[in-house]
């Protein structure tokens, strides 16, 4: 998971992979505070629900100032704008509450995470209505190529045993609120595994083992990539995947999440 969604599903005996352009929001990027998951990054957030007042939690040492906003802190956050419905099932910020927590910006309504005299850069942090949509369509792209991949094969979502997350952004995003939001489907018999940089550390084995670089040419060949950029199904499942969470039979138990 990263500016390109990877998604490689299989078994014993059989590959297939795809591929799709999540863009740059899951890792902070297109995003009016967002930034990578250095020190003063956000990447824990709770909303609560009267108040709608945020608790999070900043990369770094105790008492660390925030000065922006990672992936993972940007997909807790809109999670948590979903769940005490500061956002509508479409990813619309909601116009109707009386909060001081929303208002309108240069670009439309935004949410007030941190106050510029809680911060250290001395401007409000916000979470503008453009941050959403970028999201949105990250995740949608990313739900999309997944719920696609699956359908070709002829599983569904209880079929997963197990799923393997990669990246520096997929080892620290919060499972539930990747799947309270729609990032990827819910797959309610999987063991979930957080594995970071696998791309690197799989390079490395190459590198320094003739018996693992033997697999990974084996494993080449036996995978099936699939092209989603000429495929209708991508389109439809892009659309559905574009509300929170998304099409209900990825999202079995959405309904029982949400209060």
């Amino acid at each position: 998971m990263g500016t390109n969604g990877e998604i490689i599903l299989g078994s014993r005996g059989w590959i297939f992979s795809t591929s799709c352009a999540a863009g740059p929001a899951f890792e902070g990027w297109g995003i009016e505070f967002g930034m990578r998951s250095l020190e003063g990054a956000i990447e824990h957030v709770q909303i609560e629900t009267e108040t709608l007042r945020p608790a999070y939690e900043v990369i770094g040492p105790d008492k660390t100032k925030p000065r922006g906003i990672c992936g993972s802190g940007l997909i807790d956050a809109l999670s948590e704008m979903y769940k005490v419905r500061i956002l509508d099932s479409l990813g619309k910020i909601r116009g109707d509450l009386i909060s001081p927590r929303i208002r309108r910006g240069d670009e439309g309504l935004e949410y007030l995470l941190v106050p510029g005299e809680e911060n250290d850069i001395g401007r409000d942090i916000v979470i503008t209505q453009k941050d959403v949509d970028n999201l949105m369509d990250s995740k949608a792209a990313t739900c999309a190529a997944v719920a696609v991949l699956m359908k070709k094969v002829g599983l569904s979502v209880s079929d997963v045993n197990n799923l393997y997350l990669f990246g520096a952004f997929g080892n620290y995003v919060d499972l539930g609120s990747a799947t309270t939001l729609g990032v990827f489907p819910e797959l309610p018999n999987a063991e979930t595994f957080q594995l970071g940089n696998g791309s690197l550390a799989g390079a490395y084995l190459t590198l320094l083992s003739i018996e693992k670089r033997h697999e990974a040419e084996r494993i080449a060949e036996d995978m099936t990539y699939y092209d989603l950029t000429a495929d209708p199904d991508f389109m439809e499942e892009y659309s559905a995947a574009l509300a929170i969470p998304g099409r209900p039979q990825l999202f079995p138990s959405a309904r029982k999440r949400r209060p």
